[in-house]
């Protein structure tokens, strides 16, 4: 396994909500959570600096300061769940991963036996998934 994530604080949330916050460390070799996150995690970046390009996109402090660190260090993907964050992502050429996509890593790995009940989870727990949604991470998890 060689992934390396910078991790947002709603993948944190849903996951921790849902019980499977420890699936993380398990999933990736290396995890960056930004101070401005205020989470847990294998390694830190402390008062990372925001990108000026990444400021006018009026992103909250978690979120421009993992896209600012992705940005700088193309390796890593940004586990982002936000809409507005996930296209200044794109615009600047980093990669994304969601919460959902997590699941079907997590599935694929062996480490959940499937992705259905726990997306329902999620829901009841105040997740807003689309049914489109839903539907194409069923596919892609064989569900």
């Amino acid at each position: 396994m060689d992934r390396s994530w910078a991790v947002n604080s709603s993948p944190l949330i849903v996951l921790g909500k849902i019980g499977l916050l420890s699936i993380l460390p398990r999933l990736s070799s290396t995890l960056i959570i930004p101070s401005q996150v205020a989470a847990e995690g294998n390694s830190f970046v402390t008062e990372f600096p925001i990108e000026s390009r990444v400021l006018a996109w009026n992103l909250g402090a978690g979120e421009s300061a993992l896209l600012s660190w992705c940005i700088r260090h193309r390796e890593y993907e940004a586990l982002i769940d936000d809409r507005a964050a996930r296209n200044c992502a794109d615009t600047f050429g980093v990669g994304v991963r969601g919460t959902l996509s997590i699941l079907v890593v997590a599935k694929s790995e062996g480490l959940i036996p499937s992705v259905k009940p726990l997306i329902d989870e999620m829901r009841s727990q105040g997740f807003r998934l689309s049914d489109e949604a839903i539907d194409a991470v069923l596919l892609l998890a064989g569900e």
